[in-house]
């Protein structure tokens, strides 16, 4: 639906659109699990879809009835669908882990990371090169090797993390594990990656995940202001990253590493 949206308006808006997925989080949390938002969140939300409004009128934005008219944009329900998806598989997973005990998250992803190290030991072990997506994603050894390392990293950091997070009530839910399975997820689509875009996907999987686990400890000032800073400088670096690409295309025609 993402690269759907690029072709119905353009690369930049695209992505813009498919960007409202952390406000898509915050109310289907708020929906579905009842999480507090405060006011300051409210506006906020209504800051991002007002923007989105605004971005979708291809007249004067400054007339009330040309932003009214932009509600039937193709790209701009395409590009908050790609987002939604997103959205919707995190408010569930939330869902799903606050009803685990204190332990079982941490158990569960361990034993999930290690079953992944494994299965990617064996596939770079077979040598065999796989190419999908119309040549975007491939898997190759050098690949599954590189993908058995990160999920080792990813093992040693959560056990050696364990500690901390508990002192600090970070261990409430789970959010810490799925966010980083999340965030690995993203590391495994920039490895397959043999195409800009879908560097580009998985790098914004990897950031979304990231900007949350700075923010884990809600109820922390510091901790916020970091998520917020970070956020504000990953949109902004993810603009630079689609300009320079749009640049690239333009020039060779192509997207392929």
């Amino acid at each position: 639906m993402l690269i759907r949206s690029f072709g119905l308006r353009d690369f930049a808006i695209g992505t813009t659109y498919s960007k409202t997925e952390a406000a898509q989080v915050a109310v289907l949390s708020a929906l579905a699990l009842g999480e507090p938002l405060s006011s300051l969140a409210w506006i906020g939300v209504a800051l991002c879809f007002g923007g989105v409004a605004v971005l979708a009128c291809r007249g004067d934005w400054s007339r009330l009835g040309d932003v009214l008219r932009a509600r039937g944009d193709r790209a701009m329900w395409t590009g908050m669908a790609a987002g939604a998806g997103f959205a919707t598989a995190a408010v569930c997973i939330r869902g799903a882990s606050m009803t685990l005990g204190h332990d079982a998250p941490v158990v569960r992803a361990l034993v999930t990371l290690a079953v992944v190290a494994v299965l990617q030991a064996l596939y770079a072990s077979g040598g065999a090169t796989v190419y999908g997506f119309g040549n975007m994603v491939v898997s190759d050894p050098m690949g599954n090797w590189l993908k058995c390392f990160a999920t080792v990293a990813v093992m040693v950091t959560l056990v050696y993390g364990r500690p901390y997070a508990g002192d600090r009530d970070m261990l409430r839910g789970g959010e810490l594990f799925t966010l980083s399975l999340f965030a690995l997820l993203g590391m495994f689509v920039m490895i397959s990656g043999n195409n800009f875009l879908v560097l580009y996907m998985g790098l914004e999987l990897l950031t979304l995940s990231s900007y949350a686990l700075v923010a884990l400890r809600r109820d922390n000032a510091t901790a916020t202001e970091a998520a917020m800073k970070y956020f504000v400088l990953g949109a902004l670096a993810s603009g630079f990253l689609l300009y320079g690409l749009s640049m690239m295309y333009g020039a060779t025609g192509s997207l392929d590493v």
